[in-house]
């Protein structure tokens, strides 16, 4: 059943009497009618009012109706154009319709049919245009989803669209990206995964419902994020491509590898009896696990009745070379002072303490400057956690230049707190036994 839709509807006809006919006819349904007696002044009435039809005449003083359609529908494609005729002629029927008419009508149509036929073609132009809306609307929020969005041409394999949340978290231009295969942004170790299940999506076989995997994929700036994928294939118009979503599962997978590490280094650390090496282990997890290129372990006097306040006398470190090791040394370990000021609450993340280079309370020459600079991150800020006692501090690790330029935060420094108190512990108990 149809609705009752109303347009705005323009008659080119040299007949003013038949431009009357047909607002007498469509008028009461609300349609509004406007009137132009030759082509030339048809063609300026749409170049400045919208209408949803354009009924002309196949014959005009100055033109041929026939000869005004395709200039109609380059201009206005979203308008129906109907051809009028005072006599039935399958010519020039076929011709109108080739060039682009919707209808071809007869001066005797009976007013119903005429009234029938305008809300048929109003009703379908609203379900186009609502449509059209729809699809604009998806689209919009596909370009603009917080999640990437893509898809790969299955003959080609090569990507063919990619929103702007997946071109800025990989960092690529689409002219970068689209065109290119997949499988020249995925790391090696990937690679034979991923051709694996591209080929299982474009052989239509069948795969676990809501099924996800994760890949190494590189970002323009050379470093690495690990993407949670999930596809499918798509089959429309006689095309067929694999569309996808990605996310940055980067974190998550990290903390997921770290907690296992906390698990195996510490049955290792808890179990050695030296604590150069309880302390190495644990900096070369942090190191390799943690998302962070260096770390410094500085443990104090463990001699003094308060080891907090007491000297530091042993220092360890992974990732750094041997001329920073030997700046960062050469530059003497903070002093009690310096080490109270750092772990003040005001600079407590968890428990951990994250100090920016623009709130520093100590000289600007303590400690050695990171390289990794980003929206976060400052070369120059620290970040101490603190290796917990039994009774007090006991000494505290630095971490440095975050690889996944994303900066620390309570969650993803959990991990790494863990594995600073299994430390602690371990160091505590191994120094009592030496005594």
């Amino acid at each position: 059943m149809l609705t009752v839709v109303s347009g705005r509807i323009l008659v080119i006809d040299d007949d003013p009497d038949w431009g009357l006919i047909v607002r007498k006819i469509l008028g009461p349904a609300g349609n509004e009618v406007v009137t132009a007696t030759s082509g030339s002044d048809g063609l300026a009435l749409l170049k400045r009012e919208q209408f949803d039809i354009v009924i002309v005449d196949i014959i005009l003083p100055d033109a041929l109706g026939i000869d005004l359609i395709p200039r109609i529908h380059a201009d206005h494609p979203d308008t129906a154009i109907y051809v009028l005729s005072g006599h039935s002629a399958a010519y020039s029927a076929a011709s109108a319709l080739q060039q682009g008419a919707e209808r071809y009508i007869d001066k005797s149509i009976e007013p119903d049919a005429l009234r029938e036929m305008v809300e048929h073609t109003l009703e379908r132009r609203r379900l186009l245009r609502s449509l059209h809306a729809e699809r604009e609307r998806y689209e919009q929020l596909v370009a603009n989803a917080p999640i990437g969005v893509f898809t790969i041409d299955a003959r080609t394999l090569q990507f063919s669209f990619a929103n702007r949340f997946l071109l800025e978290l990989t960092g690529y231009t689409s002219e970068e990206l689209l065109g290119h295969t997949p499988l020249e942004f995925i790391r090696s170790e990937d690679s034979e995964l991923l051709k694996e299940r591209l080929r299982a999506r474009i052989d239509g076989s069948v795969l676990p419902s809501g099924d996800k995997v994760t890949y190494s994929f590189k970002k323009k700036d050379g470093s690495t994020i690990i993407m949670q994928v999930e596809t499918h294939l798509v089959e429309e118009n006689g095309e067929r491509f694999i569309e996808g979503t990605a996310r940055d599962a980067t974190l998550e997978v990290r903390i997921s590898q770290l907690q296992q590490t906390v698990i195996s280094v510490g049955q290792s650390i808890l179990a050695s009896g030296e604590i150069d090496r309880i302390l190495q282990s644990v900096l070369d997890a942090i190191v390799e696990q943690s998302g962070f290129q260096r770390a410094v372990a500085t443990l104090y006097d463990l001699s003094s009745p308060n080891p907090e306040e007491g000297e530091a006398y042993k220092t360890l470190a992974a990732g750094l070379s041997d001329d920073d090791l030997e700046s960062l040394q050469s530059g003497g370990a903070m002093t009690a002072t310096e080490r109270r000021m750092a772990f003040a609450e005001r600079f407590r993340m968890g428990d951990a303490y994250y100090i920016p280079h623009d709130r520093t309370p100590w000289s600007p020459d303590l400690g050695l400057s990171g390289s990794v600079s980003f929206d976060g991150w400052d070369p120059d800020d620290f970040l101490f956690i603190p290796l917990r006692g039994s009774e007090g501090i006991i000494g505290h690790i630095s971490i440095d230049d975050p690889v996944d330029r994303a900066a620390p935060t309570v969650d993803t420094l959990k991990p790494v707190v863990a594995l600073a108190n299994l430390a602690a512990l371990a160091v505590e108990r191994t120094y009592r036994f030496s005594q």
